[in-house]
């Protein structure tokens, strides 16, 4: 295979100092790995890129790296006898926002159906000997104040009005498209973290504390971007109401149905 030019920025993903897409060699900064033969693109070799984002895993460190003999390409992926990571690349400020969420959540710091005994004014609030009865009669509530049509529809359009911010913002310049290719990962992470600390509740209850730990990563995902103030303000609300230990079940005319088991002085 024919050796190609190097061209200025090329890039390694890792997670743990280890390849985020295969294999378990630990890579220090500023050391040429060891050499490997016969390289094949997507095969054998150390590979690098010119799109990091594009192989963007959620957690991972991105590195501006040197290549010694670049051997091929596909697409934007060479692959290399040997490389070497020079320097991390900042995080974006909304990234490392996301991750400290995510954290907070898997270190227990969102008390999950544990209500904290002062529920918010604002709120339509049901409660139950059980969370599935208590999320039951906020169900029947909510049906009858609203019918199908209007269930979550507020929840629904800040979600898009969020991605379509972020989306915008991402027609810019090349290093904000990073926002939209991390857009996924970063909702899918911290909807698996709240799913995983709520899950012994009831499944409903857990899958909307997932659902609203997602929605509240897309706002700080959006936290340096447009976004109109009723977006902002429906999503904060919903995951005050968690954060105070309620659960949500949905928003009708801008009010929010939430609901706790039953408390002796509440």
């Amino acid at each position: 295979m024919k050796k190609t030019s190097e061209p200025k920025n090329l890039f390694k993903i890792v997670k743990d100092m280890k390849s985020c897409h295969g294999g378990d060699y630990v890579f220090k900064i500023n050391e040429w790995t060891p050499i490997i033969k016969d390289a094949s693109i997507c095969s054998k070799g150390w590979h690098l890129t010119t799109m990091p984002y594009k192989w963007f895993v959620w957690g991972c460190s991105i590195f501006e790296s040197e290549a010694k003999n670049i051997i091929g390409w596909s697409e934007d992926k060479c692959v290399c006898d040997s490389i070497r990571l020079l320097r991390e690349i900042p995080k974006p400020v909304w990234q490392s926002k996301v991750e400290d969420f995510v954290s907070d959540i898997k270190d227990g710091k969102v008390p999950f159906f544990v209500p904290d005994g002062v529920p918010d004014k604002s709120w339509k609030i049901f409660y139950g000997d059980t969370w599935g009865a208590a999320r039951g009669a906020a169900l029947d509530a909510a049906w009858d104040a609203a019918r199908d049509a209007a269930r979550d529809a507020a929840w629904g359009a800040a979600r898009g009005a969020a991605r379509g911010a972020a989306r915008g913002a991402a027609r810019g310049a090349a290093w904000d498209a990073a926002r939209d290719a991390a857009w996924g990962a970063a909702l899918d992470a911290a909807w698996g973290a709240a799913w995983d600390a709520a899950r012994d509740a009831a499944r409903d209850a857990a899958r909307g504390a997932a659902r609203d730990a997602a929605l509240y990563s897309s706002l700080l995902i959006c936290s340096d971007l447009k976004l109109a103030k009723k977006h902002k303000t429906h999503i904060e609300k919903r995951w005050n109401a968690w954060k105070k230990g309620y659960g949500v079940l949905c928003d009708v005319e801008g009010v929010l149905y939430v609901y706790a088991v039953k408390k002796k002085k509440e």
